[in-house]
């Protein structure tokens, strides 16, 4: 088996989060070596139990490996592994970086260093997708990459407005590339491609979206970043979850201040009470 056929079998397996591939690798030295292994040497590093380390040795009894690369080939993705060159390097530096990222389209060169992901609710007010798209059109204009969501609300109109400016923009998928979600966004991602940017989810490719595989989308989102700006946000939005996120891979966070007396601004003015960079105008 081969390096990239192991992270794509390791990322298929359920049961198996970053954290816990870090650990494999830290205890065999690479991907391969860990299906070399035996079920004794697989039990002794921590959180592998018995049963997970029958799905690894018999790996074909649960996931399709042949199936999988055929769809990713069908679906024009390219699946790129933690090891690959063209993997994003501030993606790469974060501690539970993504073993695999399945990716419609191509990075823009700009990612590396002029990238801003722009979140924020999808409940979005007048004056949340006002600035949204302001922020959004004067990023784009500027020579940044915006980075989101792809979800209804503030994420679409950045991933639309950077577009109608003639930038480039990259969408993070909370399910797999298979199973788009919002299916009311599938012209905008298909633009997103054609124009120089990207779709990108960690997930395989017909893995359906849940409540869990959000909070994970974010922590790509905010690590492809150099910053996160929250346009808009209450105080239990999933945005909020990207800056927290944000803080912990060392990336600076932004926010919006709103409305006193609207609640999809409680967010964003906790988040500048907290130290949070205030933002009016993109400069």
């Amino acid at each position: 088996m081969t390096e990239r056929e192991g992270c794509v079998v390791l990322n298929l397996l359920s049961g198996i989060g970053p954290a816990r591939i870090n650990q494999l690798i830290a205890a065999f030295g690479s991907v391969s070596a860990i299906f070399e292994s035996d079920a004794a040497s697989l039990c002794r590093v921590r959180g592998v139990g018995e049963p997970l380390a029958e799905r690894i040795l018999n790996w074909p009894k649960y996931v399709d490996l042949d199936q999988e690369l055929e769809l990713a080939d069908k679906g024009g993705a390219t699946i790129l592994t933690r090891f690959d060159e063209a993997y994003p390097a501030a993606l790469r530096e974060i501690h539970d970086a993504p073993l695999c990222l399945y990716v419609r389209g191509t990075f823009p060169p700009e990612l590396a260093g002029r990238s801003l992901a722009m979140v924020g609710t999808r409940n979005a007010s007048y004056y949340g997708r006002k600035m949204a798209r302001h922020l959004a059109e004067s990023a784009a204009y500027s020579g940044w990459v915006t980075v989101s969501g792809l979800a209804i609300g503030i994420d679409t109109i950045v991933h639309r407005a950077t577009l109608d400016a003639g930038g480039k923009t990259i969408a993070v998928l909370g399910g797999g590339l298979a199973r788009l979600h919002p299916i009311e966004n599938a012209a905008l991602a298909r633009e997103i491609v054609a124009t120089g940017g990207a779709v990108v989810s960690e997930f395989p490719m017909t893995f359906a979206p849940t409540r869990h595989t959000f909070p994970m989308r974010n922590r790509v989102i905010s690590g492809l970043s150099l910053g996160v700006l929250v346009v808009e946000a209450g105080v239990n939005s999933g945005s909020l979850i990207t800056a927290a996120q944000a803080l912990e891979q060392g990336r600076r966070v932004f926010a919006v201040p709103g409305e006193a007396d609207h609640a999809s601004a409680n967010g964003c003015n906790a988040l500048i009470r907290q130290g949070a960079v205030l933002v009016e105008v993109f400069e």
